[in-house]
């Protein structure tokens, strides 16, 4: 993990924190000052390599604590302030599926790797099918990567979200000059009027691993001598927010009623894009990694929404109260 060197000095010696460890005392911090109202629950999704250095993590004195003058043997670990804060912890394992081999067109364990984020975002779309709450306090999910002390929710984004009743929120921001490597969120107009709201990935615009003249465009879009407006691209964060406890009605009626039932039909529209772009095995090979973007398993389900004419879709947002 990227850890601050020279920040933090505890009796009279440099105290590196790495970048998990600054996320914890976001939360700890947020939590006890009340920011957020109800139960709160912290789910880091880890890797098989990944866990044993959180688990270690979680056995680490606190440093306030330590700033505070206490010793380490004295100083409450983390996994302790979290249990008395009463924030629920729990670790989700990213599994490894396999890649497709580009000459046989096969999918192999040759060059094992995971779903990315979009393997997520299936999940709790799928799992909210069977979702049944024990009581009526609403359920927020946010996802958001771990690699940055800023990439989480704002309390204000989770209270807009129960005021208006919205049940996916994608967070993005303006494409400036670094920008140029990630997700791009656009619309596309369809032949029949509609639009629809899409994200395009840069490994998308690549061809045999190369750079290609839409890669150009995308790299420039939305920057001074691009294509579109200057400082008017939207650019993915990777933060996302899932009024989890709305979505869950809207998805089981979807299912029940326009679906009858037909859950391979109805996941089609919950999946993530592919980004098909290829990757060098340990063999030398080259495989297609079976990943995909989080944000796009939101985008699919709100252009499903967004651009049905069946009435009973219609119907159904209409009944949860859903614009």
């Amino acid at each position: 993990d990227l850890s601050f060197e020279r920040v933090i000095t505890v009796n009279g010696k440099d105290y590196p924190v790495s970048v998990a460890e600054v996320k914890l005392l976001r939360l700890i911090k947020e939590v006890e000052e009340g920011q957020y109202k109800g139960k709160v629950s912290l789910e880091p999704i880890l890797s098989d390599d990944s866990k044993p250095s959180y688990e270690e993590l979680l056995k680490r004195p606190y440093v306030n604590d330590l700033l505070s003058g206490k010793s380490v043997d004295e100083a409450r670990t983390y996994e302790e302030v979290l249990g008395e804060l009463g924030i629920e912890f729990s670790m989700l394992i990213a599994k490894f599926y396999p890649s497709l081999d580009t000459e046989t067109k096969q999918p192999t364990y040759a060059r094992p790797a995971s779903g990315s984020h979009g393997e997520w975002g299936f999940k709790f779309f799928r799992k909210a099918l069977d979702y049944k709450p024990d009581n009526d306090t609403p359920v927020i999910i946010s996802f958001y990567n771990g690699d940055g002390t800023n990439n989480s929710p704002d309390r204000y984004i989770v209270e807009w979200i129960l005021k208006h009743n919205v049940p996916l929120v994608m967070v993005s921001t303006t494409k400036t000059g670094i920008d140029y490597k990630g997700g791009q969120i656009g619309v596309e107009f369809l032949p029949n009027g509609k639009v629809r709201v899409r994200m395009l990935e840069r490994g998308s615009t690549l061809k045999d691993k190369q750079p290609t003249e839409q890669t150009k465009v995308f790299e420039a879009m939305g920057l001074p001598g691009g294509k579109g407006e200057v400082g008017g691209q939207y650019f993915n964060t990777n933060i996302v927010l899932i009024n989890y406890s709305l979505l869950a009605k809207l998805l089981q009626d979807l299912y029940r009623e326009v679906f009858n039932g037909d859950t391979a039909q109805l996941q089609r529209i919950l999946a993530p894009d592919l980004i098909a772009s290829t990757k060098k095995g340990k063999d030398g090979k080259d495989y297609v990694q079976l990943e995909g973007p989080i944000g796009t398993c939101l985008l699919n389900l709100h252009n499903y929404f967004a651009t049905s004419d069946d009435p009973k879709v219609k119907e159904i947002l209409a009944r949860h109260g859903v614009e």
